[in-house]
């Protein structure tokens, strides 16, 4: 998949329980917010409990907050956020 510099994005729809990421318009991915599935992503990703991977970070509380606020990120390379 070819992506565009600076159209690719991603949305949380709160509501319905639904993350999107879409690169240049075109949905890519979906997932869920909370419950069984989502769980199970986690539990697979570097924030699980004896996560081997190098980059592991044991988060025991990562996505289960359903208030709070959103941390921006930029890894040192062109960034652009929008609202």
């Amino acid at each position: 998949m070819v992506t565009e510099i600076g159209i690719m994005y991603s949305k949380i729809d709160h509501l319905n329980n639904l993350g999107t990421v879409k690169f240049n318009g075109e949905l890519a991915y979906t997932y869920p917010l909370s419950g069984p599935e989502w769980d199970e992503l986690v539990s697979k990703s570097k924030f699980a409990l004896g996560s081997d991977r190098s980059d592991a970070t044991y988060a025991p509380d990562f996505g289960k907050f359903k208030t709070g606020k959103i941390a921006l990120q930029d890894h040192s390379t062109d960034v652009k956020f929008r609202i």
